[in-house]
């Protein structure tokens, strides 16, 4: 019976970098009439700073990833955390 494990430390940005919006008319009747569809260069980007870890154990694998997300003028998103955990069985 083995037994490994692993954490790291994670730092991902993920980037916009082009964009295309197709406004519906409820969007336009509820919340912003002028707003023009089409495709907008550089629409935003988040950073994802966390840890994730995970031990293996026989045939079966856990792993947790927890961390916290920010826009790219590091603003906090909502929810401004996020948490997951996976189960793997091998067989």
């Amino acid at each position: 019976m083995g037994c490994c494990d692993a954490t790291k430390e994670t730092r991902p940005r993920d980037k916009a970098v082009i964009t295309h919006l197709a406004h519906t008319d409820w969007y336009r009747t509820h919340f912003y009439p002028d707003a023009k569809d089409g495709w907008y260069l550089n629409a935003g980007g988040t950073f994802h700073y966390g840890v994730t870890g995970g031990v293996a154990i026989g045939r079966t694998e856990v792993a947790v990833r927890a961390g916290r997300l920010q826009t790219e003028d590091f603003n906090d998103l909502t929810p401004p955390m996020y948490a997951g955990v996976g189960v793997g069985f091998r067989f």
